[in-house]
């Protein structure tokens, strides 16, 4: 019944944003386990009612989680630096004036 109650909230939330001109989408900020309460919830719906929902969630769920992986991953060591040869002189400087 818990369950349902969230359904009815979240259905009076949606109609009373809908008085005011609606976005064509939402975003929402869940953390992983009420993903996984939301999920549950629809698992127990029709599949060819919320099959494409959780599709949608799912690809959500992975791009945000490969954008996580690379800001968390650790920076690639930075290339070496060619090593520059110095260039030595054929003699020291002023060498050929003191012959």
């Amino acid at each position: 019944m818990k369950i349902l109650g969230c359904f009815v909230v979240a259905a009076s939330l949606v109609a009373t944003a809908a008085i005011a001109a609606p976005p064509a989408e939402y975003t929402l900020t869940l953390t992983p386990a009420e993903v996984q309460n939301v999920a549950t919830a629809l698992s127990k719906q029709p599949y060819a009612d919320v099959a494409t929902l959780i599709a949608k969630m799912q690809q959500q769920i992975n791009e945000q989680t490969a954008r996580a992986a690379i800001i968390q991953a650790p920076p690639a060591p930075a290339p070496a630096a060619p090593a520059v040869e110095e260039k030595k002189p054929d003699s020291p400087p002023g060498a050929a004036e003191k012959k």
